[in-house]
This record gives structure tokens, sequence and C-alpha cells, in this order.
């Protein structure tokens, strides 16, 4: 050992560690001087208007301090909503705005996907290669095309729009959070828990309506995480736009999911119940005002804009809000619950299990919608029943449909009439014309007057006819004879060359099922013949249809 490199340290080459360690790769800071735009491939697209190579940037001077209030148009319960901004300045992320800035403009081509992890994702954390990818990355998402990406890259973007309100228009701003929110939050879940606060504050600061129609799907994660749920309920125009099962979290305090008959066999069953007959319940409290008013639920809020989020000192905002909390009206939760119970015993009474809940008095209208549902229910469960139960053999008698009209069935059933003369050679009641006779055009469809003899069909009205039971004309013709001028039942069908027990049914089918709700001819013995009781309500029926 050479004693004398004791003394020497710098002759020792034991402590030259760069010696001992592989060499490092240097890494330059991507911002660590200025970054001129022709260093990366550019191209203009629709946020800026020209090349970014060509255009000029500049920073707006800081005007912290600003505050200004506002009640928000269209929001029942959203009263007032003053945004103060910070009054003092701090530089930490300052050089991040710069930058943001700078790369606004910047894309890149086509590359492979480089991971990326920061706490705080910045762009001066990014290699060349992360860098080249994030501004590949960003440009096929401003195309709507949605390729790899991980949770800083993310960040990093969603921190871009919310620090660049001068470069982004606030309104073109919330449909980029929306929509990269929506594209992206199934692959990264973490996700829900931010976005659905900081699109609220983006929109509170900037003035803008909820935006509910963007959302979609993700409305149940911003119910579930927004602290001011009111903004994005106030906006909806109809309670269709509301989610039934989250109101129903919000406002009632019995919860149906822990019931004894809550099981994993019932559980699809009994929540499709519930949400059906709530919906209902809801669209009536929408109509009446009741689901978002109610003046004794004011309440008041101070929080911070875009809290956990990375915000210069211009964006960042301390929000000050007044609204009308409907979580907070004890009425308002009060009738709900009750609602619940309500259904929980009509299910019971589905099952054939006792009502053992107690329901306090609910009104009428809210009562009325619930029985109305859970009677539409019923209703479905007894027709499939039947179906289920039906003889097999009955099928085989089901008639088959094989299109055939009213007409149709007029002309054979009058060619029939035809047969059966030559078959009994009987002498027609009336000389054979070279004209078609009456009953021959009023089978076929065509209009021709009446004869004033009983044994006529009637007289046709030049008026059109408001057929609204769809008896036909032949069928009316028969009725006004009858009803109006007296003929008999069966000589009028037979002059219009049909069966009077076909007529019959077929009239006071018509009859039954409107206007009247019963039979208006009736057989006696051989006869037919009109039901006295109904004499002036034909009639009128008669007269109301030639107008």
């Amino acid at each position: 050992m050479n004693d004398g490199n004791r003394d020497d340290p710098s002759k020792d080459d034991f402590w030259d560690l760069d010696k001992i360690l592989p060499p490092r790769e240097k890494r330059a800071s991507a911002f660590s001087g200025e970054i001129r735009m022709s260093e990366y491939e550019s191209r203009g697209d629709r946020f800026s208007g020209a090349p970014a190579a060509e255009r000029r940037i500049t920073i707006p001077a800081d005007e912290g301090g600003e505050s200004f209030s506002y009640s928000p148009e269209g929001n029942a319960f959203i009263k007032k909503i003053t945004v103060r901004k910070y009054k003092s300045h701090y530089s930490f992320y300052e050089q991040f705005r710069k930058n943001a800035v700078t790369c606004f403009g910047i894309s890149a081509p086509k590359c492979n996907y480089v991971p990326f992890f920061s706490y705080i994702p910045q762009y001066s954390q990014l290699t060349a290669a992360q860098r080249q990818y994030y501004f590949y990355w960003r440009g096929e998402l401003r195309a709507g095309r949605y390729i790899k990406c991980d949770y800083c890259y993310f960040w990093l973007y969603v921190y871009e729009v919310l620090n660049l309100p001068d470069y982004i228009p606030p309104e073109e701003g919330v449909r980029l959070l929306c929509d990269v929110w929506i594209h992206y939050r199934g692959e990264l879940p973490k996700t829900d828990k931010f976005m659905a606060v900081w699109i609220q504050d983006y929109c509170m600061v900037h003035r803008l309506p909820a935006p509910s129609d963007l959302l979609g799907d993700a409305l149940d994660s911003v119910l579930r995480y927004a602290d001011i749920k009111e903004f994005y309920l106030g906006n909806a125009e109809r309670a269709e736009d509301i989610k039934t099962d989250m109101l129903i979290s919000l406002l009632s305090d019995y919860r149906y999911r822990e019931g004894k008959y809550f099981t994993d066999e019932n559980a699809p069953l009994i929540t499709e119940r519930f949400n059906g007959a709530m919906e209902r319940v809801f669209s009536l409290l929408f109509r009446r005002g009741d689901l978002f008013s109610d003046s004794s639920a004011v309440s008041f809020i101070t929080k911070e804009a875009f809290s956990g989020s990375l915000c210069t000192h211009n964006i960042k905002a301390r929000l000050e809000i007044e609204y009308c909390s409907f979580r907070h009206s004890e009425r308002l939760k009060s009738t709900v619950t009750d609602c619940m119970r309500y259904i929980e015993n009509k299910i019971r009474a589905q099952i054939r299990v006792k009502s053992r809940i107690s329901v306090r008095e609910l009104p009428e209208d809210i009562r009325g919608e619930i029985d109305s549902y859970f009677s539409l229910i019923e209703g479905a469960a007894r027709r499939a029943e039947e179906e289920r139960n039906r003889p097999a053999y009955e099928l085989k008698y089901e008639p088959e449909s094989i299109g055939i009209s009213p007409e149709d069935a007029s002309r054979i059933e009058f060619e029939s009439w035809g047969v059966t003369r030559d078959l009994t050679d009987e002498e027609p009641d009336e000389p054979v014309a070279d004209e078609p006779k009456a009953s021959d055009e009023r089978a076929l469809g065509t209009s021709v007057p009446e004869a004033t003899e009983p044994e006529s069909t009637g007289e046709a009205s030049e008026t059109a006819v408001s057929d609204d039971l769809g008896l036909g004309e032949a069928r009316i013709g028969i009725l006004e004879s009858v009803f109006l001028k007296g003929a008999d039942f069966s000589d009028a069908c037979e002059a219009a060359g049909l069966f009077p027990e076909t007529v019959m049914d077929d009239v006071n089918e018509a009859f039954s099922d409107a206007v009247i709700f019963d039979t208006v001819i009736k057989m006696s013995g051989e006869y037919f013949a009109p039901v006295e009781e109904y004499m002036e309500d034909v009639k009128n029926w008669l007269q109301t249809i030639r107008r």
C-alpha cells in the first residue's frame, strides 16, 4: 500500500466512485431554456387559429383578487355563487402555465406508448420519449381517437385544460374535460372522485351550466362524489333525466336492500319494482315543483375550487355557494321514505307475505301513482300466467290471419248470396237491370241513392262518413235504414247482400267496445230487432258521423 496517498485523497482511486459506478445517461430538462416551436413537428388545429410555428405566445398579466357573484339561470337549487380569486401571488406552478402555453400547439408523429409516473405530473418531468408520446396522444385525443393512456398523461392533460382558459374557451374546456373522462374512466376508475368535483368547480368559476347532457352514464359517479349534488340535478328538464336509484339513496331513510326478503334471488326483481314505482312518484313531484324547491332547506358552503389539482394562483379560487339542499328537506325525505315503505308492503302482498310496515297517510295522488304501477304489473303477470296455463289444443283453433280486408269479406259474402239464389231457383226480389243493383254497389263499396221503401238499405249522405267504429259503409247503411227509417233488420241486411247474424255480431261488438258499451241489436225468436233503450244513442251516433 502506498502510504503516501493516504494524505492526498485525490490520488486514491479507492474513493473515486465515478470509476466504480456505470456511466449515467445525462438527462437535460426539457424546459431548462426557451423551447422553440420549430424543434417539433407542428400543425394547425381547431384550438389555434394558425400553425403553432407562426403563432406568437403571450402570457396575460395576472389579475389576482378579482371577485364576482351571480345566480345561475335555469338551476332550481343554486341561488347564488360568489367566486373570489386568490389575492396572494405564488410562483410554485407558474412555470407549468408558461410551459403549457408554449406546448399548446405542439404535435408529434405516431410513436409507441411510453409509461409515465409522477405524483403531480408536469411537462418538465417528461423524458424526450414521454414528451413525444404525450403530444402524439393529445393530438389523437383532439381528433376524437382514444389510444392508450395512463393516469399521469390523463392528469397532465386535465391540468392543461384547467390552466388555459384564455387559450381554450371555457365552453369548449368543459366539453373536453367531460370527453376525456367519459372515454377513459373505465380504464382509469380513480379519476371519478376528482373529475366529478373539478368539472363542477370549472363550471361555477366560468359561469357555465351543469353539463349533464355530456356526462351520460357518468352521472351516477358525479352524484356519488360531487360535494354539491344539487348543481347537477337542478338543470334537469325532466324527472327521467335523474337516476331514480340515486334519488332514492339520497332522499329515503328506508333502506330496502337491508330487508329480510332482499335475497340474491329476489334482489333484481325487488330493485326493479322500487325503481319503477318511484320513477312515477318523482315524475309527479317534479311536475308539481315539490322535488326541487323547499325554502326551509337553504344551505351555505365555502370551498376551494379544484382542490387537489395543479393550478396557478390566478386559476385557483374560493367558492361561496348559497343553495337549496333538497337532501336536507325533512318534508321531502319524509314523503319519499313513506313511499318506500308503502311500496315494500305492495311487494310483500305480491309474494303473499303479510304487511308489517307502518305507513303514514300518503297524499292521494302519490298513492295513486304507486297503485297504478302495481296494477299494470299485476295485470301483465296475470295475462302471462293465463298464457302459460292455456291448453295446447287451443292453439290449433287460433284463427290464421291471411290479410283479408272488410271490403273483401263483403264481396265474398255478396257472391255467396248469388250462389244461394242459383241453387234454390228463387226468383230475384227485383228485376235484373243493365245497371248494377243497389245491393251490388253497396257490397262493392260504391255509393248509390237509397230507395224510400222499408226494404231498402237507407239513403247514403253526400257528406263523408267519420266511421270511428270501423263498421264500413254497408253496415252503417243498414243501421240508418233500421234506426232512422224503421226498416226491418233482416230485410235491410238481405238487400245489402249480408247475413243478418254476421251484421248483428259485428255491430254489437263495435258498440260494446265504445260509445254505448252494450249490444244495440237483439234477436227475439227468429226476428232481429234494435234495443229500444239505445235507439236515441245510435241515432245520435249516426247523425254525428254524417256531419
